[in-house]
């Protein structure tokens, strides 16, 4: 499968409105946008709870309840603690 791009992307979002929700195959509405510096653009349907200590990317809330953490890190693909998560208020990574 050939992976999309930002020209690909611009290209397809010029023939829609502006404001139009943009969502993903369950309807569900992407709401924040992380630039990973040159290496790709996330587009996420959910919201960061703070910043990963170990690579200082974002962590989110961990959606598998059967586990006993309350974070994870997608960039360390590992569950984190909240002693393992950084503030979102005080934007210290």
């Amino acid at each position: 499968m050939e992976a999309n791009t930002v020209g690909k992307l611009i290209k397809l979002l010029s023939e829609y409105p502006k404001d139009m929700i943009i969502t993903n195959q369950a309807n569900q509405p992407f709401i924040h946008i992380i630039n990973r510096q040159g290496e790709a653009l996330t587009l996420s349907t959910e919201k960061p709870i703070g910043y990963c200590r170990k690579c200082g990317d974002y962590a989110y809330e961990e959606l598998n309840r059967e586990l006993d953490y309350p974070g994870q890190c997608p960039t360390c693909d590992e569950n984190l603690y909240n002693f393992e998560i950084n503030s979102l208020e005080n934007g210290s990574k």
